[in-house]
């Protein structure tokens, strides 16, 4: 089987459970959780967070899947760095595997608050 195929079938299952969540929801807050739940249960990431950017400083938080997940997120925001931002100005997804090697130059701010909390990757998407 050719490396791809793994790949592609995961990303088959999670849009056909995002779809089947989106057409199974009331509103579109019940489908943005079910779609965060989904993320860390089909996908191999420990939290998740959904947020809605209309402008660098206007924000809000639609879904975090857990308390250090909802930190990050928080520290992001109130100090204006971090991996949300990028993929708001660029248009483009920031994925960083390794937190100590990247937040030193690109969040340095970020990088030295962000130290106590669980997390040592994020992949931010537009």
């Amino acid at each position: 089987m050719p490396e791809s195929e793994p790949t592609n079938h995961a990303v088959d299952g999670i849009r056909a459970a995002l779809l089947s969540a989106l057409n199974d929801s009331h509103d579109g807050i019940d489908a943005v959780t079910r779609s965060g739940r989904m993320a860390v249960e089909l996908l191999p990431v420990d939290g998740t967070s959904i947020s809605l950017m209309t402008h660098a400083d206007r924000r809000e938080t639609l879904y975090v899947s857990g308390e250090s997940v909802e930190r990050i997120e928080a520290l992001q925001f109130s100090l204006g760095e971090g991996s949300c931002f990028e993929p708001f100005e660029t248009r483009r997804p920031v994925l960083v595997a390794d937190l100590d090697v990247v937040t030193t130059t690109a969040w340095p701010i970020f990088a030295g608050e962000r130290r106590d909390e669980p997390v040592s990757a994020v992949f931010a998407f537009p």
